[in-house]
Parts: structure tokens; C-alpha cells; sequence
């Protein structure tokens, strides 16, 4: 018997999530969520995942047992400009599993989880900077945004900070 093809719930990515340096806003976390949930994004990673993990159906059920897919942490990078993600600590974190069993479902999570933030960041997402200059950064920052006040003349510059 094989894994099951219908994943697992996905987790919810900005509910209890406190914002900080580290993570961005609660919007960028419930567009992900958004994705996870009406646009299949966690599903097609899912499958992909499918056919390359080495998991077995013991382990992966301790996984689904302990809860280890609600625990994954998905997030918006501004620095990276990539979706980035977290995994629960399995073979530090405190749970009753043999050493190489705690470490296979680790690794595989982290695999899942790699495939997640890829399909997100390469399929869904298009919060980056461009070159567009009605995009959301250039309404923001105006000609000053990615340093396109280089360019302006004198009387223009005394417009865009007036």
C-alpha cells in the first residue's frame, strides 16, 4: 500500500503567528492561506512530493499522528523575495521516536516543505519588486523606488518631494 493521494489538511499559516522582523504581515500569510485552500497550491506540491518522498505509511502517519503537517510555518521573504518556511524540530524536539525514524520523517517533511515554498514562490505569488511603474512599490516610493531618482532633472525631484 502507498501513501494516500489526498494530502493532509494544510496548516494555517497566519493564525497564531505572532508578526515580527522575521515574518511579514498577517495579509501576506492569508494570501498564502488563500492559495493553500482555494487554489490547490498545497495540493500540487503534495503530489509532486508524492512521487519522489521515501516515506513509509508508518511514518507517515506519525506524522499525521502528531500533528507534524500542522506545524509547518510558511512566510513571504521580503529580503529573499521567496516564500520561506520552518519545520517542526522532530529529532530535537522532545518526541518519543527512534532516532531514525524521528530523522527520515524530518528530512521528508523538510523536503515536503522545500516543494511547498517553491510552488508558491515559482506558481502563485507576485509580490516582488518590478519595473512596472504603476506597481504597488512605485505608488509607495514613487521615482525614488530602485533608485530611479538618479535620473531626474532638478524640477522633477522638487516635485516628487514636494
Amino acid at each position: 500500500m502507498s501513501l494516500p493521494e489526498t494530502p493532509p489538511d494544510p496548516p494555517s499559516v497566519y493564525d497564531g503567528h505572532d508578526v515580527d522582523e522575521y515574518h511579514t504581515d498577517a495579509e501576506r500569510r492569508a494570501e498564502i492561506q488563500t492559495f493553500f485552500e482555494l487554489e490547490n497550491a498545497w495540493g500540487e506540491a503534495y503530489e509532486q512530493w508524492l512521487e519522489e518522498t521515501l516515506l513509509t505509511e508508518q511514518e507517515y502517519e506519525t506524522a499525521l499522528e502528531l500533528g507534524l503537517f500542522d506545524k509547518l510555518d510558511f512566510y513571504w521573504d521580503t529580503g529573499a523575495g521567496n516564500v520561506e518556511y520552518e519545520i517542526p524540530p522532530i529529532v530535537d524536539g522532545g518526541y518519543d521516536l527512534p532516532l531514525d525514524t524521528a530523522s527520515d520523517i524530518e528530512e521528508e517533511l523538510d523536503e515536503f516543505a522545500q516543494i511547498v515554498a517553491d510552488t508558491l514562490t515559482e506558481y502563485y505569488l507576485d509580490w516582488g519588486p518590478t519595473d512596472d511603474p504603476d506597481s504597488e512599490y512605485h505608488q509607495l516610493f514613487g521615482d525614488q523606488y530602485n533608485a530611479a531618482d538618479d535620473v531626474l532633472t532638478d524640477d522633477q525631484e522638487g516635485r516628487e518631494n514636494a
